[in-house]
């Protein structure tokens, strides 16, 4: 999560965010310091403390749950057909043709797939997505092919274990996975997303308010950027730090 937060808000970013919270001037050769360290591979080392990871998905939550109460959510029930679930059970989706380097998350998705019950799954859908069109929230019947494309989701996504209803069979036609047999990273390669320039320094200005559009009014202030994080950051071995 740092290393993309950093990585995508770009070097002149971070320089302003280390300023502000150091309240000194921050060199070039200081700067590439960090940036390197902060957007290495993997980002930058952590000790490991259950608390402060706590402590940095409460500071993140109040803009990521803004983003998902903008969306819209629609509600399948079934009536024949079972859906799973699995020890890893939402699914981030994306269109066909999707650059595979660029990683999916929560702010990347086109579609997020929860499988809630035997007989009830939901989809989450961004705003930014539907193209101005105001669509409330509903409920609605799901048929066969929903159901296994959720299914089919939810199994590609599972780590080590599917779970499914015993006096059902919904596993007919969908695909398994090997068992992933240690965790990996919750998004793909991400190295297209870290520039020093910034992710977004090419997209013009009216393009970018209407991405911060996204959030509902009121809840604005809370997007997640790196003005978030905390600096210095909680837990991190920084470059030439004793121990």
């Amino acid at each position: 999560m740092i290393r993309l937060l950093v990585g995508a808000s770009g070097k002149d970013a971070l320089r302003s965010r280390i300023q502000e919270a150091e309240g000194r001037i921050v060199g070039d050769e200081e700067l590439d310091i960090e940036w390197c360290d902060l957007t290495k591979p993997g980002g930058p080392d952590m000790a490991a403390d259950a608390n402060d990871h706590i402590r940095l998905l409460m500071d993140l939550l109040p803009g990521t749950a803004a983003y998902l109460n903008d969306c819209q959510w629609t509600l399948f029930k079934f009536n024949r057909r079972s859906i799973i679930t699995s020890d890893h059970p939402v699914s981030l989706a994306v269109a066909p043709g999707y650059p595979a380097w660029q990683g999916v998350g929560i702010f990347t998705a086109d579609l997020f797939l929860v499988p809630l019950s035997r007989r009830h799954a939901l989809t989450i859908q961004p705003k930014n997505l539907r193209e101005g069109t105001d669509i409330p929230d509903f409920t609605v019947s799901g048929s066969t092919k929903i159901a296994q494309s959720i299914n089919q989701e939810t199994a590609m996504g599972a780590r080590k274990h599917i779970y499914q209803h015993p006096e059902e069979s919904p596993l007919q036609g969908i695909r398994l996975p090997q068992p992933v047999m240690r965790d990996r990273p919750g998004m793909s390669n991400i190295d297209g997303l870290i520039r020093e320039e910034g992710l977004f320094s090419g997209i013009r200005e009216a393009s970018l308010r209407a991405m911060s559009d996204t959030s509902p009014p009121g809840e604005r202030e809370n997007g997640m950027t790196i003005d978030d994080l905390p600096w210095p950051i909680p837990r991190r071995c920084r470059p030439g730090a004793d121990g």
